[in-house]
């Protein structure tokens, strides 16, 4: 009998752009362009533009690029880079049904690593979807403690669920990518965003990075 594990990977497995309305296709572009603008303008503050030139020169094989920088790193560090920007601005896209905010923990890492392997634009569209859909459904599902901040909490099974669908991994490789990609889900604290301590724009950075590796850890 399946488990609601074996459902959300039959759903990432499953889903193509030929299954999308138009509508859902329009609102990933829309979420697309609305998240790499966000990251896009919070490349420009100085914290992330010293983050993108350190993570730059500590890279190894530079395939996936650094946002508002003209630089490049791999694809784990680019998602570090990348989603730390995304929220430092507090501009990226949010859905309240849904977990916080599912397309800055999503969209970096399939971004960065569709740009490696040379993906098409429909499996880029898709891996986006699925990461955002099982963030909303586990988000959504999910009940924090109230000194628990949202932010990167679900983002590594976003991010690993796009990344293996980009890789076409099998029901069970995704099933066995989220349980470790939820192994690995910070317990961030609200404390560092009520300072005003910039290391709260690193929650989804680091989980996105995270989702990467728990693919590369399989």
């Amino acid at each position: 009998m399946a488990d609601y594990l074996d459902i959300l990977a039959e759903f990432v497995t499953e889903t193509e752009c030929d299954d999308l309305s138009s509508e859902a296709l329009d609102s990933v572009r829309n979420v697309t362009l609305d998240t790499v603008g966000a990251i896009i303008g919070g490349s420009r503050l100085s914290e992330n533009a010293s983050l993108a030139r350190l993570m730059a020169q500590r890279s190894g094989p530079p395939t996936a690029t650094i946002f508002g920088h003209g630089l490049k790193a791999e694809p784990m560090l680019a998602t570090l880079v990348n989603a730390t920007a995304g929220v430092a601005l507090e501009m990226d896209e949010g859905n309240r049904f849904g977990g916080g905010h599912p397309s800055i923990h999503s969209l970096p890492g399939a971004i960065a690593v569709a740009e490696e392997l040379g993906a098409h634009g429909q499996q880029l569209i898709e891996s986006i979807l699925v990461g955002y859909e099982i963030e909303s459904r586990i988000g959504g599902a999910t009940q924090l403690r109230k000194d628990v901040h949202p932010h990167g909490i679900w983002g590594a099974i976003s991010t690993a669920v796009a990344v293996a669908k980009l890789r076409n991994y099998t029901r069970d490789k995704v099933r066995a990518v989220i349980n470790l990609a939820a192994s690995m889900s910070p317990a961030n604290s609200w404390t560092p965003a009520f300072d005003g301590a910039t290391i709260r724009n690193l929650y989804p950075g680091r989980s996105g990075l995270q989702g990467i590796l728990a693919v590369y850890l399989y």
